[in-house]
């Protein structure tokens, strides 16, 4: 009996921390709303970015410095970027972006509280599959769709980890924030479940007490 109350509080307290781990980030596949929570941001249009094959690189003198650990290839200009007719990032034959291998993480100089980017294929008119930050997917794979990432806690991001399921994928319009501006966001119950396992630690300490004695 003792054993069996021990099992019961440790899963008690895990159904307590484990909402947590995921409530801590929300997802946004609309820019709009993703601007509208993070209310102040940083854009990096990619503007000037080294034209052709790259390693990992670093952006120094962006508002807020980071950097990315992939490959990459510039698109200055759109030169030989892909031929998906119907990418978006090629309508402005001035435009800038990369074409990012494989996947990597993302480093910023100081903590962040939100990220996101502008992503497609340059093959093909889908992802094929969902765009991955820290984990969480996105549910949009077309071209010229948003995929971003939020502190519903006001917590700090040192780093980012991209994902995605083919060996490729354009990002444009690098979007990061240090700041919230408050709206309130739906959490799972934790408190409830909290009080639910130290009630359930004390009736089943005496209901064991009853039953020694």
């Amino acid at each position: 009996m003792k054993n069996l109350v021990v099992r019961s509080f440790v899963l008690m307290v895990a159904l307590y921390f484990s909402p947590l781990t995921t409530a801590g980030v929300i997802t946004f596949d609309n820019r709009a709303e993703f601007e509208a929570y993070v209310n102040e941001y940083f854009v990096d249009d990619l503007e000037g970015i080294r034209e052709g094959d790259v390693g990992p690189v670093g952006r120094p003198g962006f508002d807020l410095a980071y950097s990315w650990d992939f490959d990459y290839w510039g698109c200055a200009d759109n030169f030989f970027c892909g031929s998906n007719p119907a990418n978006p990032f090629t309508l402005d034959q001035t435009n800038d972006w990369i074409w990012a291998y494989y996947g990597g993480m993302f480093t910023f100089e100081q903590g962040i509280t939100a990220f996101g980017f502008d992503f497609v294929n340059p093959e093909s008119d889908s992802t094929n599959g969902p765009v991955v930050l820290n984990s969480l997917s996105s549910s949009l794979t077309a071209n010229g769709s948003f995929f971003g990432i939020a502190s519903a806690t006001g917590d700090f991001l040192d780093t980012v980890q991209l994902d995605f399921p083919e060996g490729y994928l354009g990002l444009d319009n690098i979007t990061m924030s240090t700041t919230s501006n408050g709206i309130q966001v739906s959490e799972p119950p934790a408190v409830v479940l909290f009080v639910l396992a130290v009630s359930g630690l004390f009736w089943f300490r005496k209901f064991y007490r009853k039953q020694q004695n």
